[in-house]
């Protein structure tokens, strides 16, 4: 199996109406077909730019986008939302689409479009981007902010409501605060190792082992940025570095895919959906056995999924929270 945490394919193509099933972007149906058991989560990205009904009107856009592109392309691709569906869309000899949301600016300020974002079957929400949102504060925002009391009431409204809370571009008094009061396990879908390239977006050894105490899940990136501190020099042998960093911290069992695909610039390599084909060989050539190159192709993610995704997610929360 192969499954992806994330990619930004829906905002990629919306713009031009671009077609799911064969365009010029780094993931199609057509090229990820060719995968077995593949499932890929498409992430509704929303920039900083996007506030209040704005950002909640773009959301919307792009869910109607995401169930135009599964009607035209029924006999490819249904939508998961749980983790035995997914593993029955794979029997049927589909590929499997998730839907996530890269920023809960998408609530636009109201704690009840969480139910909304639960009954059109959101399993993922991304809390912030790089900057502060109304909700709590990206890599890119003031580093002392943590989350406002709304957006702590979103992250619990979230967790009731069974959607997986995701930590990639939060910042570090953001994600220490979440840990006094999450109760669910949590996840970092497109993050790599700051030990190994120091970037800000990169998990600090502390925040990995973190996740992991808490069998949560951690994406890597493929972008050049997250790989190398000399961007230009970035390769798949860097991603094969970050793996080995996070497996002595203990990660067997936490690692997969995340790629950033379509949002991101990657190494030649791994700049497409269809080159995850050849992602295990690679891993294995690099002292990585082929049981733990499963684990982090799908088998930790299918896992997870199985664990966390028992039910669609149900409706949570109230708008009687005020908005900071």
């Amino acid at each position: 199996m192969v499954i992806d945490l994330h990619c930004d394919t829906l905002t990629a193509l919306y713009p031009e109406n671009g077609a799911l099933y064969e365009n010029n972007r780094a993931v199609s149906l057509k090229k990820g077909c060719i995968l077995p058991n593949w499932a890929q989560v498409y992430a509704i990205f929303l920039s900083d730019e996007l506030r209040g009904d704005a950002a909640y009107s773009f959301y919307k856009t792009h869910v109607s986008y995401f169930r135009q592109q599964l009607a035209l392309n029924g006999a490819l691709v249904e939508q998961a939302f749980t983790g035995e569906q997914l593993e029955n869309i794979w029997v049927k000899g589909k590929a499997a689409a998730i839907l996530a949301v890269e920023n809960a600016a998408a609530l636009g300020g109201r704690l009840d479009r969480v139910k909304e974002l639960a009954q059109d079957g959101v399993r993922l929400v991304t809390i912030t981007w790089n900057g502060d949102n109304g909700v709590a504060s990206g890599v890119g925002g003031d580093p002392e902010a943590g989350f406002t009391s709304f957006g702590k009431a979103a992250a619990k409204a979230f967790e009731q409501a069974g959607i997986t809370l995701d930590v990639s571009h939060l910042n570090e008094t953001g994600f220490w605060e979440l840990c006094e009061w999450a109760e669910k396990p949590f996840v970092a879908t497109h993050s790599n190792a700051y030990a190994v390239c120091s970037h800000p977006r990169n998990l600090t050894d502390q925040q990995f082992c973190e996740i992991v105490r808490r069998d949560g899940l951690v994406g890597l990136n493929f972008y050049r940025n997250f790989l190398n501190n000399d961007p230009e020099q970035a390769e798949i042998s860097d991603l094969v570095r970050h793996i080995h960093h996070f497996l002595e911290l203990g990660g067997e069992n936490a690692l997969c895919l995340g790629s950033d695909f379509d949002g991101a610039k990657l190494p030649d390599t791994i700049n497409s959906v269809e080159k995850l084909a050849d992602l295990k060989e690679f891993m294995i050539k690099s002292q990585i056995s082929e049981q733990l190159a499963d684990k982090i192709l799908g088998g930790n993610a299918c896992r997870f999924f199985r664990r966390n995704w028992r039910e669609k997610p149900e409706n949570s929360g109230s708008a009687d929270v005020p908005k900071d």
